[in-house]
């Protein structure tokens, strides 16, 4: 903190604090350092672990099924999204009659004049 602080009021221009070395406890020599993982053991019974089985291969059966709608969301949100980023600064009559010769197109809009802000 003293040496943000310093920063901070204008002491000095640079954060010291990346020159400061915390220390480590030393490990012997031959020894990797690792990192401790506690594994606490979970109680359960004989039918709740089946439970628990079965509601798991359940999940992953429908893993698919929730990846392709969640890649179906994304590419729609994506049509959106630059639907709306197109759209800015015009405005848009909501039904306009296609020019003769041309398909039918549900949602088919017409720009009328640039939007001046005004609205």
């Amino acid at each position: 903190e003293f040496l943000a602080h310093l920063k901070k009021d204008g002491w000095h221009k640079d954060s010291l604090s990346v020159h400061v070395k915390i220390p480590r406890p030393a490990v012997p020599k031959g020894e990797k350092r690792t990192a401790t993982v506690s594994v606490q053991a979970v109680e359960v019974t004989e039918s709740g672990l089946e439970a628990r089985k079965k509601e798991l291969e359940a999940l992953k059966a429908q893993r698919p099924a929730i990846i392709a709608r969640k890649t179906d969301i994304s590419a729609r949100i994506r049509e959106l999204e630059e639907e709306i980023r197109d759209a800015k600064g015009c405005v848009l009559m909501a039904r306009c009659p296609a020019p003769l010769g041309t398909p039918a197109r549900a949602g088919r809009a017409r720009l009328l004049r640039p939007s001046t802000g005004n609205s």
